[in-house]
């Protein structure tokens, strides 16, 4: 009867333990805390066996799950031998800890740059990706300054560079301002004369670089050097 008693109370306080063993064994220390060893005044707060149960456990957990702390191997009684435990455990619960929290962390930033949840129409751009599109930006707006653009028409084209400038060094970068921006500009594009097969390379460059991107994100794959937006390329008035 004693021995089913022991197993009763251990099982109750193991019931439900998370998965991870680290954090599994602040838990049941906790619990062995609150319901063993600081009980409320209306509860039993033991037996000897229920103490022995406790103690052979959590010995028996740190060791198979190789929990990094060090816990007495003996103690004046089976009571203070497992409050001793116990007590140790949760002196050390950061470090114990410390491995999951890290492993928790790095996922949620593994998720979190993977773009977990609804990422459809985001690119993730890399450094080398970002640098290129900051340069096409920067070639584009002074064609567009060295056009015979009327100075409205400018303004409107440089509001929306600037748009784009701050979009390019956000984690997850939204395609569709940069695709509006290839349309606005197909309604000028025959005012730039001369300089509309380099604005033409440009934004085609740009473009490249961000559907790359956003192909990575989705999983998807573009036939080398292609895109999903095209501008038509401009004649040849030569």
């Amino acid at each position: 009867m004693t021995e089913i008693a022991s197993i009763s109370l251990l099982k109750e306080l193991a019931q439900g333990l998370p998965i991870h063993p680290a954090r599994a064994i602040v838990v049941f220390s906790d619990r062995v805390l609150a319901k063993v060893i600081n009980p409320h005044p209306n509860q039993r707060p033991g037996k000897p066996e229920d103490f022995a149960a406790i103690t052979a456990f959590t010995l028996k957990f740190c060791s198979k799950y190789q929990i990094p702390v060090e816990l007495p191997p003996s103690g004046p009684n089976v009571y203070d031998h497992m409050a001793q435990i116990i007590a140790q455990i949760n002196g050390q619960r950061s470090r114990i800890l410390n491995g999951v929290i890290d492993s928790e962390i790095d996922s949620l930033l593994s998720d979190y740059d993977s773009g977990v949840g609804d990422t459809f129409g985001i690119a993730r751009l890399n450094a080398e990706e970002k640098k290129k599109i900051h340069e096409h930006i920067e070639n584009i707006r002074a064609l567009i300054e060295s056009s015979d653009l009327s100075d409205r028409k400018k303004k409107r084209l440089f509001d929306k560079l600037s748009e784009l400038t701050k979009e390019v060094d956000a984690h997850g970068t939204p395609t569709d301002r940069f695709f509006g921006f290839v349309s606005e500009l197909g309604f000028v594009l025959g005012e730039f004369g001369q300089n509309t097969r380099p604005l033409f390379r440009e934004v085609r460059g740009m473009i490249q670089s961000i559907s790359r991107a956003r192909a990575r994100q989705e999983n998807i794959s573009l036939p080398p050097g292609d895109e999903p937006l095209r501008l038509p390329m401009p004649e040849d008035n030569e």
